[in-house]
């Protein structure tokens, strides 16, 4: 199913949660909605499932508005960020609570039953409390329920945030799985880049509220929009530089050097009288050598941070700190000296009042 949002807004007295959102989600993509808390996600999310009203604005399933059908006529799933099972039935029953309220027959509730939970793969649980149940286990029981009564839209609330780190990479990858499996629409809500990046369609960055970019997500991390979306995604977080531009000479000041702009981008559309931006450098997007060469800069190593096949690097250039992300073999320990460059078309410019990309398209 065709999900469509256009010109949301949800407020609640005077505090305006959503403000004039519109995306498209085609059928059987999984959109993340991203963001800080308070961004807005489990506020638009809540929307889409009837739970809160739109203050102006309209959300179609299909060509269908959807806005005044009570939630429960609107099939679709949901899990929550706490699974909400029921404790005192077994698994078998909490998956098959939502086909008895529709008085299903036995004999067909059994067979959903069982063909849910063989997709999810929790067949041998069915017997068991949700106490008798690990996190990860709980959370496949509660996908289960929502997806047992064949939901046109699959929506879920930080399902993974209650996991540690190498469940939730486990239960991403399933999910995505059985999304894909099943293709169906699915919203992802999360505050994770990382989840978001990987299991993801599409994104929907959010901040106070406003849409900033919906897009891919190697769209939003290689060409983003503005300074947020730039300095939200990216693990260590994109390095921004200030430095004067030279428009006439086709050049800009960086690290008190002066650099050819052609050097590092093929287009960019600076203003003839600007004089200063913001340069974002991804902290992979350094060239690292022992020596000098042509367009290189001296830096001292502050601290070397070894993450196994990662290894993260603190400099500082002249009175510049950035953080600069290398192989776990390039740099000896007690290295205290390297030459850095910037690879080809990295840069990323940004208007340093309105935070703007000057190259976005």
């Amino acid at each position: 199913m065709d999900l469509r949002i256009e010109n949301l807004s949800v407020r609640f007295k005077d505090f305006s949660a959503v403000k004039d959102l519109n995306i498209e989600i085609k059928s059987g993509e999984l959109v993340s909605l991203l963001g800080p808390s308070g961004c807005g996600k489990s506020t638009t999310i809540f929307t889409i499932a009837g739970i809160h009203k739109p203050s102006e604005g309209h959300i179609y399933f299909d060509e269908k508005v959807i806005d005044d059908i009570a939630p429960e006529k609107r099939n679709i799933g949901m899990v929550f960020q706490n699974y909400a099972l029921y404790p005192h039935m077994s698994v078998y029953d909490n998956i098959a609570f939502p086909l008895k309220l529709k008085k299903l027959p036995k004999k067909e509730i059994k067979d959903k039953v069982h063909k849910i939970s063989s997709l999810v793969k929790i067949e041998e649980l069915l017997k068991r409390k949700p106490s008798q149940l690990s996190g990860g286990q709980q959370q496949r029981v509660a996908i289960a329920r929502a997806l047992v009564k064949e939901p046109e839209i699959l929506l879920l609330d930080e399902p993974l945030s209650n996991l540690d780190a190498r469940l939730r990479v486990e239960m991403r990858e399933e999910i995505k799985r059985i999304q894909s499996e099943l293709k169906i629409t699915t919203i992802f809500v999360t505050h994770d880049q990382e989840e978001a990046m990987s299991i993801s369609d599409k994104i929907v960055l959010l901040k106070d509220g406003v849409l900033q970019q919906y897009d891919l997500p190697s769209k939003l991390y290689k060409n983003p929009k503005n300074l947020f979306v730039g300095s939200f995604l990216g693990n260590p977080p994109i390095n921004i530089i200030h430095c004067d531009v030279n428009k006439k000479e086709d050049s800009i000041r960086l690290f008190n050097k002066d650099f050819k702009l052609s050097n590092f981008i093929n287009t960019v559309n600076i203003p003839a009288d600007m004089k200063d931006l913001n340069i974002g450098i991804r902290c992979e997007d350094f060239i690292i050598s022992e020596t000098y060469f042509e367009n290189s800069i001296e830096a001292n190593i502050e601290f070397i941070e070894n993450l196994g096949k990662d290894t993260i690097l603190k400099i500082k250039v002249g009175d510049t700190a950035i953080k600069v992300v290398t192989t776990y073999d390039t740099i000896p320990d007690k290295m205290t000296n390297v030459y850095i460059g910037i690879k080809p078309n990295r840069l990323v410019f940004f208007d340093s009042k309105t935070g703007d990309n000057l190259s976005y398209d």
